[in-house]
């Protein structure tokens, strides 16, 4: 399956609208102008779950691109899939599997037919290297699900290719002084069929806890597209769902959410972790090494160390699959998906309670971090720090509950004593699986002891140093 990264900005532009010179803006020249007709078909599910997520899926006839296409968001561009044509009947089964966890078994159907008659004009460098290409579209699109209403309109894209990203600041002033204006849509679907962003009902704290649920949501669902792109979305996704599990506990009885649903979340963030912690970990211990005097470093332990780790986490990431293909992750998706649209804020909800129940967080926290420094146990250390990280994503709220300055100073507050107790945790862990690389090379006859022992220490003077930070604060 082929992929590129796609930047452009997109211009709305009247029938008699003159398309600058661009060339000055890049220093370039123009290539040869090209034109073609494009026929696209866009699919969907009924109730568009794909154009709720920022996925468009399209059957292409006509042009250099000319198949299947599925396009990604990827931060301010976007990533482009490509699949042959085919018989131009069946929707290639690589892009089927990319957006499976956001179908749900719905069936992907037309959704609109567009005919676009395309002007390109090429600009080149010195070099003969593309540098922006500019498409002067005039598009007829219809409406499949309506009966056939047809809309017609003209627009001018401008994507990047080997120019600097700043180049598009400079286009945008050369448009905008042309007449252009920046497009309200951000796709020629959307400027179909309109956006699926909504806004929430409610007062003004309910509404807040309403959009960070739903932000919570939609990431972990574009962590679950790019899971099966086969890249690694991990540590994003994985903190949302703590975000969102954090959320649950935190403001739980001021949800309707299923009973189950929280341990249905911590049990897939839990899959998650174990490929994160061992890609942690290998960094971290591969910087380790590297830093000690060569002469301390015996044997094969930077090889031995990363290669068991490496085994690990690809096994880890295995589970992560297997698990993705379940009913039981189809059924947590449907749950994400809903909340995604709308987060089940049970009526009544106020500023009151929710500020009691933030006030609540921050005192179970503070709590916590006392007896846990008294008794100076890992587990109670741990259990403060997962404290401290729900009263630190219940202030994330914000002003809709708190006050923005308050808000900022709690979350500074608690964000610093997470760092500094998932410091100390994870120096336990490294520790934990250095004893364990030390057994097996001695049970091997290895002779890399004093590295390991070593490496050890330095955990433990981490683990204790960050413990000396929090009583510190």
């Amino acid at each position: 399956m082929a992929e590129y990264l796609e930047r452009e900005d997109k211009y709305d532009v009247d029938a008699d609208f003159a398309v600058p010179d661009l060339t000055a803006v890049v220093a370039g020249t123009h290539g040869e102008a090209v034109h073609v007709r494009l026929e696209n078909t866009y699919f969907d599910t009924a109730d568009g779950a794909l154009r709720a997520r920022g996925l468009l899926l399209r059957r292409r006839i006509g042009g250099s691109d000319e198949g299947w296409q599925l396009k990604v968001p990827e931060g301010n561009a976007r990533v482009e899939l490509q699949e042959p044509l085919g018989d131009g009947e069946q929707i290639p089964a690589a892009l089927l599997d990319v957006v499976e966890g956001v179908r749900l078994r719905q069936p992907l159907e037309p959704v609109v037919r567009m005919t676009t008659e395309r002007g390109i004009d090429r600009i080149l460098g010195a070099d003969g290297d593309l540098l922006l290409e500019v498409a002067d579209d005039r598009v007829e699109a219809e409406d499949l699900r309506s009966g056939g209403a047809s809309l017609r309109w003209r627009e001018v894209e401008v994507e990047l290719a080997a120019a600097a990203p700043t180049v598009l600041d400079d286009v945008r002033e050369s448009m905008l002084a042309a007449g252009a204006e920046v497009s309200s849509a951000s796709s020629k679907l959307v400027k179909v069929l309109g956006s699926t962003n909504g806004s929430f009902d409610g007062a003004r704290a309910a509404r807040a806890l309403a959009e960070y649920i739903s932000t919570q949501a939609e990431e972990i669902l574009r962590g679950d597209v790019a899971l099966r792109r086969g890249i690694d979305p991990i540590h994003k996704t994985r903190v949302a769902i703590r975000r969102l599990r954090s959320t649950m506990r935190v403001f739980g009885d001021l949800l309707d959410a299923p009973a189950d649903f929280e341990q249905e979340l911590k049990l897939f963030a839990g899959l998650l972790g174990e490929v994160r912690d061992r890609q942690v970990q290998r960094a971290h211990f591969a910087d380790d090494i590297a830093a000690l005097p060569p002469e301390h470093v015996l044997g094969s332990v930077a090889a031995d160390l990363d290669a068991h780790l490496l085994g690990e986490q690809l096994r880890a990431r295995e589970v992560v699959t297997k698990a993705m293909t379940t009913a039981r992750y189809t059924a947590l998706l449907e749950v994400v998906t809903a909340w995604a649209a709308q987060p089940p804020i049970a009526a009544g909800v106020g500023g009151k309670k929710l500020r009691a129940a933030v006030s609540k967080a921050t005192r179970k926290a503070d709590k916590r971090l006392a007896a846990a420094l008294k008794s100076d146990d890992d587990e109670a250390l741990h259990s403060a720090r997962k404290s401290a990280k729900r009263a630190r994503y219940a202030a994330e709220l914000g002003d809709g509950l708190l006050g923005n300055k308050k808000a900022k100073r709690l979350v500074k507050r608690y964000k610093k004593i997470q760092t500094h107790l998932g410091d100390h945790q994870d120096s336990v862990v490294a520790a934990e699986t250095l004893w364990r690389a030390a057994t097996r090379s001695a049970d091997a006859g290895g002779a890399n002891g004093f590295t390991y022992g070593l490496l050890f220490a330095r955990e433990q003077a981490r683990a204790d140093a960050a413990v000396a930070a929090v009583r510190r604060r």
